[in-house]
């Protein structure tokens, strides 16, 4: 094990913000680059409950918190997956990113949204097959949402989930997702 080495950050490393979310990849990376043989990692971010103030509107500086936390959440994916291809890595981990909850379309009158079903989910590492899955969401509210605004989703996430546990763990999606009516993705 590599300990020792692995508390210094790789040369042409990218700073890891000072948040929550940056410290915890930067122990995660040091983790892995140690050697330990970890399998399974859990960082995250809070913040996105932003039912008013997302974006401010007219200046391109001040987006808003939501924009803000995005960029918070970009920096800190790029740093780890930075020190990841520089230390040989890249290849060997998968990043999923996910939320609780999702957002509505329309604006609830506080510049901000409230609580939806439909989301995203970013898949990250070097043996990720690069593209958008599911498509865009259609925002024709007589066909896609709810009578809430909700956004209909495309694909189950306990499709994702299931495939990662089986072709990335090497475990049974079923043992661990009773499948009910979805279907593994892929």
């Amino acid at each position: 094990i590599a300990v020792a080495g692995a508390v210094e950050p790789p040369v042409g490393a990218a700073a890891y913000p000072a948040t929550s979310l940056g410290r915890g990849l930067d122990l995660a990376s040091k983790i892995i680059r140690g050697g330990f043989g970890t399998k399974i990692f859990y960082v995250s971010q809070g913040g996105y409950d932003t039912h008013s103030g997302q974006f401010t509107g007219g200046n391109p500086g001040a987006l808003g918190r939501h924009a803000d936390l995005l960029d918070e959440f970009d920096q800190a994916l790029h740093a780890f997956l930075t020190d990841m291809a520089l230390t040989g890595y890249l290849d060997k981990v998968l990043v999923l990113s996910f939320s609780e909850f999702g957002r509505r379309v329309a604006e609830n009158g506080s510049a901000g949204t409230d609580h939806g079903t439909g989301n995203c989910l970013f898949a990250l590492g070097g043996r990720v097959r690069k593209g958008v899955y599911g498509g865009q969401p259609e925002l024709d509210e007589d066909t896609v949402q709810d009578n809430k605004g909700n956004l209909a989703h495309a694909i189950d996430f306990r499709a994702v989930y299931g495939r990662v546990v089986q072709d990335w763990l090497g475990g049974d999606p079923v043992a661990v997702y009773n499948p009910g009516d979805w279907t593994l993705y892929g």
